[in-house]
């Protein structure tokens, strides 16, 4: 998959059940996708949609907050005429750090000002 641009918006659409990517072809699924988010041809050319056949998902990068929430709502796609369902999500953007908080599950609930403090240190504000 080609390298995105970092400041953008990554949605992944992943298909539920029977539909290849790789079978059925890139073109044909980023047509449908395009199609179920009722994106103008004018709004369409600024988005780039990559596909990844190993993993059989779809991952769309825009700019626009509008493209961004017309992709994270698409519920499933026709391909050759048949409904797919799908799930779509928007990723962790690129300045995020993945990863486990130790410790923060506690039987008693502390107040806000103590869970921040303590996941908020003075060398990483």
């Amino acid at each position: 998959m080609p390298s995105l641009p970092m400041d953008d918006i990554k949605i992944v659409i992943r298909p539920n059940g029977a539909l290849d990517i790789a079978k059925v072809g890139s073109p044909v699924v980023t047509a449908a996708i395009l199609q179920a988010a009722e994106l103008t041809d004018k709004e369409k050319i600024k988005d780039t949609v990559c596909s990844n056949i190993q993993q059989n998902i779809v991952v769309v990068s825009t700019h626009d907050l509008d493209h961004a929430d017309r992709y994270v709502h698409i519920g499933s796609i026709q391909v050759n005429g048949v409904t797919h369902d799908v799930n779509a999500y928007e990723t962790a953007s690129e300045h995020t750090t993945k990863g486990a908080t130790v410790g923060s599950h506690s039987r008693r609930s502390p107040g806000r000002s103590t869970t921040m403090s303590s996941l908020v240190e003075t060398r990483r504000p």
